[in-house]
């Protein structure tokens, strides 16, 4: 039963990915001003299906099992349309008014899943967070790359193409706009249940022009849910849902402010073993380079030192080094607002600094 939690685990930093249209609107949000709607959209990082950067490959890239897919469970209630109805829930009046039809449901991103397309919009809901999203007000093409099971990226670059002054915006060709690059859409309060249980709302925010968890979810207070806990997003004009994964604990984390581990050593991740369609997405680096694996959800995984080297070399020398272990249900869906992901992930965070 979903319930609000006001421990917060590990969720201690978000790598500064450039993926796509949602990671720029939120570090737009961000750099807006210290509103509390605005700074729980930092939580909400780079884990949607969205395109990724340029990226330069290195020798440490790894291909293993390449094409593998992992689907989702089955349909909650029997079929995969949700018909919009009125009801009261929770204290206030829920209009979904419009079915939803499911275009897919997969256990991987689409970035590490392209047979189920990317949606222009997401809405995320993190387990042990806050929620957040984006409507896109423009259709961004499917990403047809894909990280292959049990492999990873080569070194992707994380830095801005530029860094503009306040109220300007920084679009991909490198310049500073008066316009937002990918403006986002209002399209009207956005209530998140898991059980069946409101837990709160999702808010537009201005500014940046994302969506972030509203003022009924109490402060200090984050979302949390069990494996297969119906998890839903309702606005005024759909109604789509999900089953939530099985939470991830890696038992590597230390779970301190800052984990050592050794220089010219791979780095081993140990992880509560999930079901056999589950992959756990992992990305880790530092602020201006970084990469991705996707991992068999078997419990164990390690990075290569030869790559943990080679984002050194591309940020420029080393620095704080996080790690972000993530274990994704996603649904797709067709809705009277477009095109719509449901991403539910569970995410275990650590930042490590490597001594010799």
């Amino acid at each position: 039963m979903g319930l609000f939690s006001l421990e917060r685990r590990s969720h201690t930093g978000s790598l500064a990915t450039a993926e796509g249209p949602i990671v720029a609107a939120l570090a737009r949000a961000v750099s807006s001003g210290p509103s509390r709607a605005v700074l729980v959209v930092a939580a909400v990082m780079a884990s949607t299906a969205c395109s990724e950067p340029e990226h330069v490959e290195t020798d440490a890239a790894l291909a293993v099992d390449a094409g593998a897919r992992a689907d989702g469970g089955g349909d909650h209630d029997g079929g995969p349309e949700i018909d919009g109805g009125r009801e009261v829930d929770g204290g206030r009046d829920v209009d979904a008014g419009g079915a939803a039809t499911l275009r897919c449901r997969s256990d991987r991103l689409a970035s590490t899943d392209p047979s189920c397309a990317n949606s222009p919009s997401s809405i995320i809901v993190f387990r042990d967070a806050l929620p957040g999203g984006v409507f896109s007000a423009r259709v961004t093409p499917p990403d047809t790359r894909s990280i292959p099971l049990d492999g990873c990226t080569g070194v992707l670059d994380a830095t801005p193409p530029c860094v503009c002054d306040p109220g300007l915006y920084c679009h991909s060709d490198g310049t500073c706009n008066t316009t937002p690059e990918d403006p986002g859409r209002d399209v009207g309060p956005i209530d998140i249940l898991v059980g069946g249980l409101r837990l709160g709302h999702l808010e537009y925010v201005e500014r940046g022009q994302v969506y972030a968890a509203a003022d009924d979810f109490p402060a200090g207070a984050t979302v949390f849910w069990e494996a297969n806990d119906v998890v839903e997003a309702r606005g005024a004009r759909f109604a789509i849902s999900g089953l939530a994964p099985t939470p991830i604990v890696v038992s590597s984390f230390e779970h301190v402010l800052l984990q050592t581990a050794r220089v010219r050593e791979d780095l081993a991740l140990r992880w509560n073993a999930g079901e056999d369609d589950q992959v756990v997405e992992l990305s880790f680096g530092l602020a201006g380079a970084y990469a991705r694996c996707a991992a068999r959800d078997d419990g164990e995984f390690t990075i290569p030192w030869t790559l943990i080297d080679a984002i050194f070399q591309a940020n420029g020398g080393p620095g704080e080094f996080l790690v972000n272990a993530d274990r994704v249900r996603r649904s797709a869906w067709s809705t009277s607002e477009g095109d719509v992901d449901l991403v539910i992930l569970s995410r275990e965070a650590q930042s490590f600094t490597f001594a010799p």
